[in-house]
């Protein structure tokens, strides 16, 4: 078992514990199962972010389970395990985007910087979920010397 898969199985042990001894002193935790894994699920996207690779296949590597777990722990999200890791990309961007600190960085250094591999790729979904262009977003949000 490889490292990143040790850690998953630990961690997804840990989390079971903890529920299973909070049930067993009678404190009552909203969380199932489900959720358990819907968490650890984005604390895994959130760690990785940036890495190309990061897809539906590789989170449920990492974690150890299949892609029928993952699409069944993000069932009440509209977009899925695919859509949340492409949202959760788009979003990063445009806050690199609103920092004028980062002014200084190409839209492509901060596209690729958060795993997309293809400007076509990244302006397409870009206005398509925040319905204007990158360059226009970012000259909009003030972080770029007009």
């Amino acid at each position: 078992m490889s490292e990143a898969a040790a850690r998953g199985v630990g961690d997804a042990i840990t989390q079971l514990v903890h529920l299973s001894m909070l049930d067993l002193a009678g404190i009552g935790t909203a969380m199932t199962q489900r959720e358990a894994l819907r968490e650890r699920i984005k604390q895994h996207v959130a760690e990785h972010l940036g890495d190309a690779r990061l897809s539906v296949d590789s989170v449920a590597w990492a974690l150890n389970c299949s892609r029928r777990h993952l699409y069944n722990a993000f069932s009440e999200e509209p977009d899925g395990v695919a859509g949340y890791i492409l949202l959760r990309r788009l979003e990063a961007c445009c806050q690199v985007f609103d920092d004028r600190a980062q002014s200084h960085r190409s839209i492509t250094e901060i596209a690729l910087g958060f795993g997309f591999s293809s400007m076509a790729h990244f302006s397409r979904v870009f206005r398509s979920h925040v319905g204007v262009a990158p360059s226009d977003y970012r000259r909009a949000s003030g972080s770029l010397a007009a």
